[in-house]
């Protein structure tokens, strides 16, 4: 599952908004359609807080052949 997939199935189940979000990591909800579109990846410090958020690890995040266990 591609990092974009794994950030709107994250973001659905705690049901919030992209505006939500984005306004917990600190960008416009512009970059979280982006991001969960696939025309643009978070840099690095946004992934930090993405990881903390949603409390997931970097291998889950990051990586397409780590699939959500639901």
């Amino acid at each position: 599952m591609k990092l974009s997939d794994k950030i709107v199935r994250l973001r659905r189940i705690r049901g919030w908004s992209q505006e939500e979000l984005a306004n917990q990591i600190g960008v416009s909800r512009q970059a979280v359609f982006k991001w969960e579109s696939g025309a643009n990846t978070p840099d690095i410090e946004k992934i930090k807080k993405l990881v903390k958020l949603f409390k997931v690890s970097y291998d889950f995040l990051l990586d397409d052949e780590v699939e959500f266990d639901k």
